[in-house]
């Protein structure tokens, strides 16, 4: 059984090993993860960030309608899962962050670029927009290394 090494070099570009061959790729460290079947399954993750506050419109609802609010995004998120989009985790933004004034945040995991769209559709269709002043921020999990070699390559540009 020969295994299959990989190493993520450019943001978007992955290099496949053989224990067999010597090719060329990514100047990137690499570790054997599987072997050649078990790779075909293995999928890179994408994760979406967000951060909000509670604008004056979710404030003025009464209790009840937030009641009814909150029941219908928890049901949307049970559908997100069955989608495969996973909810990390929700908090509170501590007093230290730095570069927002938001309140909370969640962290999602999804399995596709095309799963990160779906989930910003469904939350602006379930109406979030209208209650929370938002940012998001997501991409495709990529090494430190491959992140850290992007900034380093990164020229000025003119003004």
């Amino acid at each position: 059984m020969s295994l299959v090494f990989v190493g993520i070099g450019a943001p978007r570009e992955r290099t496949t090993r053989d224990c067999g061959k010597q090719e060329t790729g990514a100047d990137v460290p690499v570790r054997a993860l599987a072997a050649p079947s078990t790779l075909d399954t293995i999928s890179f993750m994408h994760f979406l960030v967000e951060a909000w506050t509670p604008k004056p419109t979710w404030l003025a609802l009464p209790r009840a309608e937030r009641k009814a609010y909150v029941s219908q995004v928890e049901g949307g998120a049970a559908a997100l899962q069955a989608a495969g989009i996973e909810t990390l985790g929700w908090g509170f933004i501590d007093e230290a962050a730095r570069g927002t004034e938001h309140l909370a945040f969640a962290i999602w995991q999804c399995p596709s670029e095309g799963a990160v769209q779906q989930l910003r559709q469904a939350i602006a269709e379930s109406g979030w927009y209208d209650y929370f002043d938002q940012l998001d921020f997501g991409g495709e999990a990529v090494s430190p290394e491959a992140v850290l070699r992007h900034h380093l390559n990164l020229e000025p540009t003119a003004a």
